[in-house]
């Protein structure tokens, strides 16, 4: 797993002059402790 779309924000960043849509992301904690345990895992067996 890794971050997610959850959702798009419409107009919300002004970029030269311009109102533009925002996509927004999130990495959830428990994703990403599980994530890092089997990254170190595949470390230790030599993968």
């Amino acid at each position: 797993r890794g971050f997610r779309m959850e959702g798009l924000a419409q107009s919300y960043l002004k970029i030269d002059g311009s109102w533009r849509d925002h996509l927004l992301f999130a990495l959830i904690d428990s994703d990403w402790r599980e994530r890092k345990a089997r990254e170190r895992h595949e470390e230790l067996s030599g993968r």
